[in-house]
């Protein structure tokens, strides 16, 4: 057991930090432009990465995250990040948490009640804004300075499927040493 999770977690993140230490992998590319606003609200998890599906979402479905501004004059995110134990009608289980914009576009710190350390949210590509009213970003591929997670993120999984799955995949595929 220790040796699956020693290898689906450790591995990712010290290939992740030898190769870019080394200048043998290509560093993470965050987005130029990024509107917190047309970032706020439901999103649902599409894919993730081995190392997050062997830890934290370990018998996770139906793993949705939801953001919204802090009212409290701050420049926080709200957290909520919400999924289902094993099957759709499983157990729910929920992590509170708040997300901090860097001075670098694209570059957020996430900070989960669970976790006792600060970690990297770097949105790597934006769909299309044109989801609902508000014109919201249609999906997000998110990871990290060292490569170790990968999320896959959309508005509407239907949508998501139909028209976009492809172009992320083909992102994801040029994209070396993304752990998907």
């Amino acid at each position: 057991m220790y040796t699956i999770l020693l290898t689906t977690v450790l591995l990712p993140v010290v290939s992740g930090f030898l190769l870019d230490s080394f200048g043998l992998g290509s560093a993470v590319t965050t987005v130029t432009q990024l509107d917190v606003n047309k970032y706020l609200g439901r999103w649902f998890q599409m894919y993730a990465s081995q190392s997050v599906y062997a830890t934290f979402e370990r018998k996770a479905v139906c793993v949705t995250a939801d953001y919204t501004m802090s009212t409290d004059g701050s420049e926080h995110i709200n957290v909520l990040n919400s999924e289902r134990l094993s099957e759709a009608k499983g157990d729910l289980k929920v992590i509170h948490g708040y997300a901090i914009p860097t001075k670098d576009v694209g570059k957020l710190t996430v900070h989960l009640e669970t976790v006792g350390f600060n970690a990297p949210y770097w949105v790597m590509k934006l769909g299309p804004a044109t989801f609902g009213p508000d014109n919201k970003y249609q999906y997000a591929l998110v990871s990290d300075n060292l490569k170790a997670t990968l999320f896959v993120l959309a508005r509407d999984p239907v949508v998501f499927k139909r028209d976009y799955e492809a172009e992320v995949m083909q992102f994801l595929k040029v994209k070396d040493s993304l752990p998907l």
